[in-house]
């Protein structure tokens, strides 16, 4: 009698047991990947709040249409722009807006209110010498924000603006 080679290869039972394993260390790895999702949020809303904050700094110091430095030559708005749902972080000259940048909707700016639709929230003012101006009916004039991610991190990441 001659025997049959036996095929190489992997037996059904073999192949659930890899799948098995596989799944178990997908779902104990799935808080590390919110975690991570939530600090890329924080970092990417604290890049565009530190971008705003310097090109509205550098809007005032060019001046454009030659202000006194008691006054406001530009601000950073905190906006929702309406059925869009998203939020962005808005630079307003005398001109309008001039600089924008998004944030994710599970932003959130502690300690400051959310934005409206079309109803803008001015974080900061900086008059013709660049420094923040102090706080006004028009402006909150915040010194630093906390931006918190809602919902699942609940870690804060501090962002000075001046």
């Amino acid at each position: 009698m001659v025997r049959q080679p036996r095929l190489a290869g992997f037996t059904l039972v073999e192949l659930m047991i890899t799948l098995a394993i596989a799944s178990l260390l997908l779902l104990a790895s799935m808080p590390f990947g919110m975690q991570w999702t939530d600090n890329n949020r924080q970092l990417q809303a604290r890049g565009v709040l530190w971008e705003a904050t310097g090109e509205a700094r550098a809007r005032a110091m060019r001046n454009p249409d030659g202000r006194a430095a008691s006054l406001p030559v530009a601000a950073v708005y905190w906006t929702s722009p309406g059925d869009t749902g998203g939020r962005t972080l808005e630079v307003r000259d005398v001109y309008g807006a001039v600089w924008s940048g998004a944030v994710h909707n599970t932003i959130t700016l502690y300690g400051l209110p959310e934005p409206e639709p079309d109803a803008p929230v001015c974080l900061a003012g900086f008059n013709s010498r660049g420094q923040l101006l102090p706080p006004s009916p028009a402006c909150h004039g915040v010194q630093a924000v906390e931006i918190l991610v809602r919902g699942e991190n609940r870690g804060m990441a501090d962002v000075s603006l001046y």
